[in-house]
């Protein structure tokens, strides 16, 4: 029996960061030769428009506080669909002195939903099977280190995840493996100007992040291709332009308080 494994997509998830913590706004920052490049005020509205020509809103509402850090929240509008997550339709983040953190809620379950779909080939022919997913701890994520600096890459996602496949829902048919997911940020070269629908912004950082998944399973090795989403950061308004592999998303309009 041969096991062939098939990435649906690519998913963001998790992240141990070092630096300081101590949360800060970014327009309250005391180094004012540095530009802003993530507006955090409450009140602060961007509106985009997708691949499809469909806009979205995205809106900084309120506060929320998870454990003992306190975050920012975003509110869409149409909102997030359930499993939907990417760089650029984060949910809560919070600014520290030196780095942007996002914090992906429910991780477990986004990780499920963007399991690897399972072809079982052989003896056993096409059946039914459910993907089971061992409890993950870490939920931040960091979307960027303050100030951009060109050429410059950090990690943001080393981990191992353990899963089982339950085979047509029995306890004794369970196949283990191990998913080792991998995620790094770049800053790409010397910023530059980027033209969209809500105008033209100069000295525009672009950002890739680079992800890529290994699965170990019956002592087979399968890597999958690596996925690349790109995001340019504009100082004083933030998100600009976001490019994954199914389009270019584009700022059409934004408010700033």
């Amino acid at each position: 029996m041969k096991l062939i494994a098939f990435l649906l997509c690519g998913i963001l998830v998790l992240l141990t960061g070092c630096g300081s913590d101590e949360s800060v706004s970014l327009s309250q920052s005391t180094e004012l030769s540095i530009p802003n490049y993530f507006p955090d005020e409450l009140g602060s509205r961007w509106v985009y428009s997708g691949p499809d020509g469909k806009q979205w809103v995205r809106e900084v509402t309120h506060e929320r506080t998870i454990g003992e850090n306190v975050y920012r929240v975003f509110t869409y509008t149409p909102p997030l669909e359930d499993v939907t997550f990417n760089l650029l339709r984060i949910s809560q983040y919070r600014v520290t002195q030196n780095r942007v953190l996002t914090f992906v809620e429910d991780i477990d379950r986004y990780v499920k939903a963007k399991a690897p779909e399972f072809q079982v080939q052989g003896a056993f022919g096409r059946i039914e099977f459910e993907v089971q997913v061992d409890s993950i701890s870490e939920r931040e994520l960091v979307f960027y280190r303050i100030p951009p600096t060109p050429n410059v890459q950090w990690g943001v996602l080393d981990v191992k995840v353990e899963r089982r496949v339950l085979l047509q829902g029995l306890e004794l048919l369970q196949l283990a493996f191990e998913m080792h997911l991998r995620i790094e940020g770049t800053v790409v070269g010397t910023p530059k100007t980027v033209q969209t629908p809500a105008g033209t912004f100069e000295n525009t950082y672009k950002i890739e992040y680079r992800s890529g998944y290994t699965f170990f399973i019956i002592d087979e090795e399968v890597a999958t291709p690596e996925v690349t989403d790109t995001v340019w950061l504009a100082p004083h308004v933030g998100i600009v332009r976001f490019e994954n592999e199914r389009g270019i998303t584009e700022l059409v309009d934004y408010t700033l308080p």
